[in-house]
């Protein structure tokens, strides 16, 4: 199976983990329900029908049929639920592990590729949505990019006709210069810093 053979079952290891012994715990708790709705009867009746009763036999009988076939169907179900849990769990515990990826190298500046999970995997949705995010600022920076590097050029044109002594070319190169200003300001303007909790709901007004 490709499941047993995956060599790292556990990407997220404490959320796949606190899933994991949630289902399980649900699924002891149902056992217990079953289990005592199934052995209380024929132990009470073992109890109050006399040890040699007919009663007390078919109880008896009842009971030792019950512990024969009861718990290894139980013992199989918990671990077949516990490893397909797991795999489960893998399919947006992987999702989640890809987009922290994304999450930590934008932190540090750097703009990835698209993020690409597997064909099985969950958050395709949300996946889809942080790629839109990937490519809008992408191409805010890239534009951010070319604003600088025309400022950078007409810098460049103003120091040369300082430099040269002329004063008519060189206000017109400084009012160049501002246009410069002005256009890479106009361009960091699309993007908006909003102080305090992301967490907590409120609107924001984008600039168009």
């Amino acid at each position: 199976m490709r499941f047993l053979r995956r060599r790292k079952f556990l990407v997220k290891k404490k959320l796949q983990l606190s899933l994991l012994v949630t289902t399980l715990f649900y699924l002891a708790l149902f056992v217990l329900v079953v289990g005592v709705a199934l052995f209380l009867p024929p132990f009470l009746d073992l109890e109050g029908g006399g040890a040699d009763s007919r009663k007390a036999m078919q109880a008896a009988t009842q009971i030792l049929y019950l512990h024969g076939h009861f718990w290894w169907p139980v013992l199989f179900t918990l671990v077949f639920i516990g490893l397909h849990s797991i795999r489960t769990s893998h399919r947006f515990a992987g999702a989640l592990y890809r987009f922290e990826q994304v999450f930590e190298n934008v932190a540090k500046g750097v703009v990835p590729g698209p993020v690409r999970l597997r064909e099985k995997d969950y958050l395709q949705e949300e996946a889809q949505v942080i790629n839109r995010m990937l490519e809008a600022l992408r191409t805010r920076i890239h534009t951010l990019q070319e604003a600088q590097q025309d400022l950078r050029a007409a810098v460049a044109g103003w120091r040369e006709v300082v430099d040269r002594g002329l004063r008519d070319e060189a206000m017109k190169r400084l009012e160049d210069l501002a246009a410069r200003e002005e256009e890479l300001r106009r361009r960091l303007d699309c993007f908006v810093v909003v102080p305090g909790d992301f967490g907590a709901t409120r609107e924001v007004s984008l600039p168009s």
